[in-house]
């Protein structure tokens, strides 16, 4: 009788042990998923992290904490349609669509007749300066619209520097997060420490502001501060930049967020706007393919200037590059709208794998308590 207890406790024991093994390594890995963080308040490093994906003598691709940094010379100049105002002070700007700095809300801007943006939601988020080469006299001009916030430093003389061709800095900010500096006629006989551009922010880690709180900042590089060089900073976020391998990364995507592994970087990166998006792709592919440069080369765009009004821009995109855009945001779409519920399906596995651990350990207790009933019975 005892011996046929033992086997039949053995039996469920190493059944059970498996199970056991099973469902808790399961537990670890969903708990991993839902919990690992890239949160810069729990991970401080991060402030200073940086990845060169690309870089030669024309064009630095890099990434860094939420954000990524493009810079690429000899390009047109981005500007859109639209009639700039001009101002002899500083301005605040609401934007008329949502704009997020840092994962915060920007409630507004303050752009400055002193060569930068300063981007506010209550307290400051952080800002975008731009070289200071002029103590004299500049010219200011914003433009507003409900598809972008341009503004634009002309310097028109300068005591340090005379004789100079007029510097131009146009800086634009898109929906999608995107925000782009066009450099124009950018003296040569500067001394590099004027100019320092470059993209700060600031995390507050604790509802009370100041208490704890994490600066950084993206530098562009001084030596590619030249006329005709375009800087881009996009959000790669940190929702898709959990997900550690290619198939997570895919399937990370959302109604909101569309997340692509960047092979190069190995990391996963949010892709939210359209017209940089196969940029993107093509800057991430792991394997050697054409010279980097050819990745400089824009969509030409239609440029007219007049002697007194600033530099207007005809986006005229064809009727063929449309098409393909389109496309492309509608197999995306397509593939999002099949993927986003994949958080919750995570959430409810690991609810069912926990129900089970549980489960399995009621049913070796009742093994156990039988085994103990009947070895008592035996004894006696």
């Amino acid at each position: 009788m005892r011996s046929r207890s033992f086997l039949h406790l053995n039996h469920f024991r190493y059944k059970f042990s498996a199970e056991l093994s099973l469902s808790f390594c399961l537990i670890v890995v969903i708990l991993y998923e839902l919990f690992n963080s890239q949160d810069i308040c729990e991970k401080g490093e991060l402030a200073t992290y940086k990845s060169e994906i690309i870089k030669n003598n024309s064009y630095i691709y890099s990434h860094h904490y939420n954000y990524s940094m493009r810079v690429r010379l000899d390009q047109p100049h981005p500007v859109v349609k639209g009639d700039f105002n001009e101002f002899q002070h500083d301005i605040t700007v609401t934007p008329q669509f949502p704009f997020q700095y840092f994962e915060r809300p920007v409630k507004y801007f303050e752009l400055k007749y002193g060569l930068r943006i300063v981007m506010r939601e209550v307290q400051v988020l952080g800002l975008v300066m731009f070289p200071d080469i002029s103590d004299n006299t500049r010219e200011f001009k914003v433009l507003e619209t409900q598809e972008l916030i341009a503004a634009k430093w002309s310097i028109k003389e300068s005591i340090r520097y005379p004789g100079l061709v007029p510097a131009n800095i146009t800086c634009l900010i898109y929906p999608s997060g995107k925000i782009s500096i066009y450099f124009e006629d950018i003296p040569t006989k500067i001394d590099k420490s004027k100019k320092l551009a470059l993209m700060g922010g600031s995390i507050y880690c604790s509802e009370i502001a100041h208490r704890d709180k994490k600066d950084l900042e993206i530098r562009i590089p001084t030596e590619l501060i030249k006329s005709r060089t375009l800087v881009e900073f996009e959000t790669i976020g940190k929702v898709c930049g959990k997900y550690d391998w290619s198939e997570k990364c895919r399937l990370a995507s959302t109604a909101n967020t569309i997340c692509i592994w960047c092979e190069r970087a190995k990391k996963c990166i949010e892709s939210n706007d359209q017209s940089t998006h196969q940029v993107k792709i093509n800057e991430c592919r792991a394997e050697e393919g054409p010279d980097v440069s050819d990745l400089s080369t824009p969509t030409p765009i239609k440029h007219n200037e007049t002697t007194l009004a600033i530099t207007e821009v005809q986006v005229n995109e064809n009727l063929k590059e449309t098409t393909e855009v389109t496309d492309q945001h509608s197999n995306m779409t397509t593939h999002i709208n099949k993927e986003n519920n994949r958080n919750n399906l995570l959430l409810y596995l690991f609810i069912v794998v926990l129900l089970h651990f549980f489960i399995s350990v009621l049913r070796i207790g009742y093994v156990i308590w039988r085994w103990l009933c009947k070895k008592k019975k035996s004894e006696d």
